[in-house]
C-alpha cells in the first residue's frame, strides 16, 4: 500500500518537473564552473520548496487527484523533494565521473 502511494507521489513530480529539471541543469553548469556541490544542494532544496509552493498555489486543482488517492500533502512534498534532490545528485555524480 505504501509503495503504491509513493508511486502516485512520484507521478506528481513527473508531471510537474520541467522547471526543477531546468534548475538542475543550471546548477550542474555552475558545478562545472566552480566545483562546489554543497551550496548547490542547499540552493536546490530552497528552489524545490519554492517551486512546490507555486505548484500548490497555481495548480491546486490538479492536486485533488492525489488527495483522492489518499496521498497526503506531506507525502507529496517529501517525495517531490527527495526526487528532485536525487535527480540533481545523480546529475552531479555523472558530471564528476565524466570529468
Amino acid at each position: 500500500m505504501y509503495l503504491q502511494k509513493m508511486r502516485v507521489a512520484l507521478l506528481c513530480f513527473r508531471r510537474n518537473s520541467a522547471i526543477p529539471l531546468l534548475l538542475s541543469l543550471a546548477g550542474c553548469k555552475k558545478y562545472v564552473d566552480d566545483g562546489y556541490a554543497t551550496p548547490l544542494l542547499f540552493m536546490k532544496a530552497a528552489t524545490s520548496c519554492l517551486v512546490w509552493y507555486f505548484v500548490v498555489q497555481l495548480r491546486s486543482d490538479t492536486l485533488y487527484y492525489y488527495y483522492n488517492l489518499h496521498v497526503s500533502r506531506r507525502l507529496l512534498f517529501t517525495a517531490w523533494l527527495l526526487a528532485d534532490l536525487g535527480t540533481f545528485s545523480i546529475l552531479l555524480w555523472l558530471i564528476r565521473c565524466i570529468q
